[in-house]
């Protein structure tokens, strides 16, 4: 079973055929732009504006992408095409692609209305864009595991929530605790936060931030490594 563009083409274009029919998904990514809108409106100064690009991005990364990600698997269940998907021709990668590639556009042009909307300075845009596609890509891929291990649509919702509280909310408090900071320190949003810091504080991260850049890294390929072997397990056990 090898590795084919025309599957490729042929899963991305069903998939934005679900996608604009999928009222669910669009009001979820329409979260981060709304609250973008919002706080832009109030006129802050620029430090406060790229406070909220911060605040803002993780959180479209940490909630908004998983979530749309394990909704679109998990809609998948309900309209009982994921087992005809795996039982067919279609590989575990291929299939994969073909889900991400939509969300990728789709949690891609979010992050680029965000940027737009706060008016952030242009010179942030290469490095910005780099950050929002390596923690786009783990999320992407922590957002499939948990839709195939989900039953419905409404509990990809349920169990997306302790995935939210974890690479959300400890990174935040870690500030004011060792112990958590400790934990955040594994994590890829305090990873993807401290690129931001760092970008926002007119630092190189390609200089400054390798390190943080390799732990994305090594989360791609953990996470990766994982919904092929979830995949295919499902796949044999039903």
């Amino acid at each position: 079973m090898g590795f084919s563009m025309k599957r490729i083409n042929t899963l991305v274009l069903k998939e934005i055929k679900d996608l604009l029919r999928n009222v669910n998904v669009f009001v979820v990514s329409l979260i981060p732009l709304v609250g973008t809108i919002f706080f832009s409106m109030m006129g802050p100064k620029e430090e406060v504006r790229m406070q909220v690009l911060l605040i803002i991005f993780i959180m479209n990364s940490a909630l908004i992408t998983p979530m749309t990600m394990a909704m679109l698997i998990a809609e998948e269940k309900e309209k009982n095409t994921l087992r005809t998907l795996m039982l067919s021709t279609v590989s575990p990668v291929e299939f994969l692609v073909g889900k991400a590639i939509v969300t990728w556009l789709l949690v891609g042009i979010t992050n680029i209305g965000i940027f737009l909307i706060i008016q952030a300075p242009n010179k942030f845009l290469p490095m910005y864009i780099v950050i929002a596609f390596l923690i786009s890509t783990i999320m992407i891929l922590i957002g499939a595991i948990i839709g195939i291990l989900s039953k419905n649509v409404m509990s990809s919702g349920t169990n997306s929530m302790p995935v939210i509280l974890l690479f959300y909310f400890i990174p935040t408090l870690g500030v004011a605790n060792k112990t958590l900071l400790h934990i955040a320190k594994l994590l890829p949003t305090y990873h993807s936060q401290s690129l931001m810091d760092k970008m926002l504080n007119n630092e190189n991260i390609f200089s400054v931030g390798q390190q943080n850049i390799l732990v994305l890294l090594v989360w791609i390929i953990i996470s990766f490594a994982g919904f092929i072997m979830i995949y295919k397990r499902k796949r044999i056990d039903g």
